[in-house]
């Protein structure tokens, strides 16, 4: 077992310390309510104090193994003292780059409970962060503020980012690229420092998911509103798609060959004697994203639990866009963000095809727990608000379109209270403020008085 040293008690302290003052920045001028400030800050202590011991716990509670903690944990030892020679021949990628962050760590007296906690620390920064993306779209209720906050504390996300494995930094990465998509819907600057570091962490650690995120999110959802920051992105393309070739130690220039290496690497996962065929590309992997593992194939009570969130989100994701009318599905699929997760769902799912382990599978899928997050959210804050002002007799206002933007006028699909510059691709999505709404009542008023004066 890792002793616990005097930096690893400095390390927790500060980041705990840490917690309150970026739910504070995070929440700020966003719409969930300033009471649940609290229970988010109590969240974000308890996942940094779980993450801390969370492998320990694991393992005299429920005798989880510790997977790839112990290895990545004893190699990063090795590089610290520099007994692996040919480490440092090559850039170190995927789990040398997060063995390199470890030997760090190692360096400065640190342990691997040091390790778990920063990484449970950037699981709920990103969190937060997609949060408060959400959040833009006004989530004014008991049931929205609740699925929300299901977003922030999914079970799996706090589960595998509080581990000592790549998950909780590339979760990190994932939620401030989508974030772009947000910024740019909000008409706000999208090349944040914080995103250019999450590019640089996600391409070291993982880059088929980096690259998957920023086709999705730069050139997909951005390329016809920020065509700066596409072109930016577009010269990490080269850098991202070289580094998963070295990765992968193959030539992945064609269909073919990237195929014959995914079916390699699912026989390397499967199981002895386990036949790994008839796989669909996208397809198969679409699937499993939504609805694997399977619970029938569940080999004990975690796998069972993962199973249940799995079909739980799903059946939320499946009823959110049903719920929509035919014009409020058609604006809702304009949206940027959802055209970035949509995306990054198929292209992630080419991976996700080619991996036979339930386990492996439900780590890997935090990657993408962003774009399911947002897909089931958005839509149904969307209805919900349309639901609630319908309640409460509010009159729509006609959208207000800037020059030069398209935008049919008086679509009924518009969402009330929703500021105009939460726009779509290419034309404003939203109604005018209330302010306009209350300006037209009372000339109406003003009018109708006034004619009568005149009779």
């Amino acid at each position: 077992m890792t002793e616990l040293t005097g930096v690893d008690v400095v390390i927790l302290a500060f980041l705990l310390l840490s917690v309150p003052a970026l739910v504070r920045k995070s929440l700020r001028r966003s719409g969930i309510p300033p009471t649940l400030s609290g229970l988010i800050v109590f969240g974000g202590i308890a996942w940094v104090v779980y993450a801390f011991a969370s492998e320990d716990l694991m393992e005299t509670f429920f005798n989880l193994a510790r997977m790839d903690s112990w290895g990545h944990a004893r190699m990063g030892r090795e590089v610290l003292m520099g007994t692996i020679p040919d480490f440092w021949n090559e850039v170190p990628l995927g789990n040398k780059a997060y063995v390199v962050y470890l030997a760090s760590l190692h360096g400065i007296g640190a342990s691997v409970f040091s390790a778990r906690a920063i990484n449970g620390f950037a699981g709920f920064a990103g969190g937060l962060v997609l949060m408060r993306c959400l959040s833009m779209f006004r989530p004014v209720g008991k049931r929205p503020v609740q699925l929300l906050l299901l977003a922030l504390f999914l079970p799996s996300t706090v589960f595998w980012t509080s581990c000592n494995m790549k998950e909780g930094l590339v979760y990190w990465s994932a939620c401030q690229i989508l974030a772009a998509s947000f910024w740019a819907l909000n008409r706000e600057t999208v090349l944040r420092p914080s995103v250019l570091l999450a590019v640089l962490v996600c391409g070291f650690l993982r880059p088929h998911i980096c690259l998957a995120w920023l086709i999705s999110v730069f050139f997909v959802a951005l390329w016809g509103r920020n065509k700066l920051a596409s072109l930016v992105a577009l010269a990490a393309v080269p850098v991202l798609f070289s580094s998963m070739q070295t990765l992968a130690q193959t030539d992945l220039t064609s269909i073919e060959g990237s195929l014959d290496f995914l079916e390699q690497h699912a026989v390397g996962l499967s199981k002895a004697g386990e036949e790994v065929g008839g796989t669909i590309p996208i397809l198969s992997g679409l699937f499993a994203i939504f609805f694997r593992p399977f619970i029938w194939e569940s080999r004990g009570v975690f796998m069972a639990l993962c199973s249940i969130e799995t079909l739980l989100v799903t059946f939320l994701l499946f009823r959110s866009w049903i719920k929509l009318t035919k014009l409020e599905r058609r604006s809702v699929t304009r949206l940027i963000p959802i055209r970035a997760a949509a995306m990054c769902l198929v292209l992630a799912s080419v991976l996700f095809s080619y991996i036979p382990n339930d386990g492996l599978l439900s780590r890997q899928r935090v990657q993408v727990v962003p774009a399911i997050l947002a897909l089931t959210v958005i839509p149904f804050l969307v209805r919900y608000q349309r639901e609630r002002f319908r309640r409460n007799g509010r009159r729509l206002a006609s959208p207000v379109n800037e020059p030069g933007m398209a935008g049919p006028r008086g679509d009924p699909s518009m969402v009330p209270g929703m500021n105009y510059r939460l726009g779509l691709s290419g034309g404003s999505w939203g109604h005018a403020d209330f302010a306009c709404d209350k300006f037209r009542s009372r000339f109406s008023s003003w009018r109708y008085a006034f004619q009568g004066k005149v009779r």
